[in-house]
């Protein structure tokens, strides 16, 4: 059904969003701020997603626990039903008037609606889906439904669903080194900040840090994409022994020579730096050691580069070669160490 007589670009993009949490690649906040821009958001959103018959097709079950993640998110059902009701009101001439069955089933519909219906590609998806998590210090080996292994690296965590059409796994936070079963039914995806990694019959590692994430190919290929970012980097097909370092906004820093036995020297409780920032060095040591944790003050401290290799429960060991740096100044208790530029 054609929109006459008025611009189509709102409804375009609410549709690109329900693309976006279909395939598993919507971001929350960036979603959340848009439909709060402006009373239309909310209208097309709901028009897009009733031509979908996305909202006639809601068991009454899956409303409630739709519902129940809608509240969750901030009071954003509340904060919709105030933007809604202008819509009615004051009958912008900009907002043409449905006629058809399925517009005035949604426009009957409570204030809000639009939440718990977008929240189908949010949470139905998260329906069924499984967290697995690893405290400090611990890894993990995980054996998937569909014969994919996943080995998870200590204070990591990996929400895993999989459909009859899509195997959909979200890194939330950590890393994780996957070895894919092969199913050219159903796609193997990765999702990891603002990147999608796409398994091409692989093994492949994938690390969220600080500074963005790394993606790792040791056996076969993937194929990575970027989603939200403006100016993303387009997407690119890393073979085995290639790495790509992608930073926080998306846009790709290097892609380089991957080497097998550094990339999988944590599940031997290494730790190999290659010119990482002192920020991500830190992290990745607090991520085996509960005490001491080791905090970096100011920026140019924390983007300074080092390299070197260290057992991950040898903290002090890193102390040591710092200690050789006279810009920094290091500070130590029973539980913390601060590291800062003197």
């Amino acid at each position: 059904m054609q929109q006459s007589g008025t611009d189509t670009r709102i409804f375009d993009h609410a549709v690109r969003w329900i693309d976006t949490f279909k395939s598993g690649t919507g971001d929350r906040a960036t979603f959340f701020a848009w439909l709060a821009e402006s009373p239309r958001h909310v209208e097309e959103l709901q028009f897009a997603l009733a031509l979908m018959e996305e909202i006639s097709e809601l068991t009454s079950q899956q409303r409630t626990q739709i519902e129940t993640v809608a509240d969750q998110e901030g009071g954003i059902a509340a904060q919709m039903t105030a933007s809604v009701v202008p819509i009615r009101q004051h009958g912008r001439a900009e907002t043409p008037r449905r006629t058809d069955s399925r517009w005035m089933l949604v426009s009957g519909l409570a204030a809000g609606v639009a939440v718990i219906a977008l929240s189908t590609w949010l949470a139905i998806g998260s329906l069924g889906a499984q967290v697995y998590a690893t405290r400090i210090g611990e890894q993990r080996s995980l054996q998937l439904e569909d014969g994919s292994t996943v080995h998870l690296n200590a204070r990591s965590r990996l929400r895993v669903r999989f459909t009859a059409e899509l195997r959909q796994l979200e890194l939330i936070e950590g890393e994780a080194l996957f070895k894919v079963a092969s199913d050219a039914s159903r796609p193997f995806r990765v999702a990891a900040d603002e990147s999608v990694i796409q398994a091409i019959g692989t093994q492949f590692n994938v690390h969220r840090r600080a500074s963005g994430t790394v993606v790792s190919v040791l056996e076969g290929a993937v194929r990575v994409e970027q989603t939200q970012a403006a100016g993303a980097a387009p997407s690119t097909t890393l073979k085995a022994g290639e790495e790509v370092r992608i930073g926080k906004d998306g846009r790709r820093i290097q892609q380089v020579v991957a080497s097998p036995g550094n990339v999988t020297a944590w599940r031997q409780h290494r730790l190999v730096f290659q010119g990482d920032t002192l920020a991500d060095i830190a992290t990745e040591f607090n991520r085996y050691n509960v005490s001491p944790q080791i905090r970096i003050e100011g920026e140019v401290a924390a983007t300074r580069h080092f390299a070197g290799t260290f057992d991950t429960d040898a903290p002090q060991a890193l102390i040591e070669a710092l200690a050789a740096d006279a810009s920094l100044q290091i500070t130590r208790t029973d539980r913390e160490i601060v590291i800062r530029s003197r």
